[in-house]
């Protein structure tokens, strides 16, 4: 374990292994119409699948704005300004603004100075 080892290194030996082929599989009349019935059952999936994803964005939507501003409240002891900017996006994705709008209100402010 501890001794001496040989300096030469010993020849990396590969096993012999036959290659395999897969025999070609001709399709009997059975079976497509299994195959039909599996492409209506995964377009069924496919169909709950993205109803329920619709679904899932729908209530994402409703409770992000909601945990960001809670987040941000509670980061505010922490850091303030973190917490405030964190409050802040989520007041504004509360009430529905974009940054176009921000962006509108600053303009008007900007003319009406």
């Amino acid at each position: 374990m501890f001794g001496n080892q040989s300096r030469q290194p010993r020849p990396i030996q590969q096993p012999d292994i036959e290659v395999q082929t897969i025999p070609d599989v001709t399709v009997a009349p059975e079976t497509s119409s299994k195959n039909a019935q599996q492409t209506i059952f995964e377009k069924d999936m496919d169909l709950n699948n993205s109803e329920l994803v619709k679904k899932v964005e729908s209530i994402s939507a409703i409770v992000s704005p909601y945990f960001i501003v809670v987040v941000g409240l509670y980061l505010m002891e922490k850091n303030f300004f973190l917490g405030l900017f964190l409050l802040v996006v989520g007041m504004f994705s509360l009430l529905k603004v974009s940054v176009q709008d921000i962006i509108i209100w600053f303009e008007k402010i900007k003319q009406s100075l």
